[in-house]
């Protein structure tokens, strides 16, 4: 049995690079696939490569950092195949804003070391 099987994953950045291999991914253990982009061609692009080998996928066109956007594109994923049971979180937006945002997640503020990765991140990317 795919470890996948009957069950449903977004994967956000889904239409290029890491976010691709693991829509593919996905969708090759079984999983019916919402595949976000911001660009729609990609989005588009990798839907029609999970269908051609016979699987289940839809495209979800939005900004992940558009909370109305978000919930749209769940909501689009839920009436598509009936539920939700993974998102993977592969979109990222790595502004100097962004990257150096003093962030609380639970109780861990990563601040300090997005300021020691934020040179050479930036300089790469920015």
């Amino acid at each position: 049995m795919r470890r996948f099987e009957d069950k449903v994953v977004i994967v956000t950045g889904g239409g290029s690079g890491i976010g691709e291999a693991s829509s593919l991914r996905f969708a090759a253990e079984g999983a019916a696939v919402g595949v976000n982009d911001i660009n729609p061609d990609g989005a588009n692009s990798v839907v029609e490569q999970i269908r051609s080998a016979g699987g289940k996928a839809i495209p979800l066109v939005a900004d992940v950092s558009d909370e109305a956007a978000v919930e749209g594109m769940v909501a689009a994923t839920v009436a598509e195949f009936g539920g939700l049971d993974v998102i993977h979180n592969n979109a990222a937006l790595l502004s100097r804003d962004v990257l150096s945002r003093d962030l609380d997640l639970g109780g861990v503020r990563p601040r300090g070391l997005l300021q020691l990765t934020m040179p050479s991140t930036c300089s790469a990317r920015c």
